[in-house]
């Protein structure tokens, strides 16, 4: 194997793993639109921008 072949094969990036805490306001708010409760959807979604701020 050649040197350039060896530098042109590095291993792929890992892939980001998923925020569990992200996974539960999704959960949260597809349910409450499962439901059709528009406040809890908006309390997700606030949720979701609070977490989406100060976490990642």
């Amino acid at each position: 194997m050649t040197q350039q072949h060896q530098e042109n094969t590095a291993p792929a990036p890992e892939l980001p793993r998923r925020c569990l805490v992200c996974a539960k306001i999704k959960y949260d708010r597809r349910t409450a639109e499962r439901r059709g409760d528009l406040p809890a959807m908006r309390a997700a979604a606030t949720r979701m921008g609070i977490h989406l701020r100060e976490a990642h």
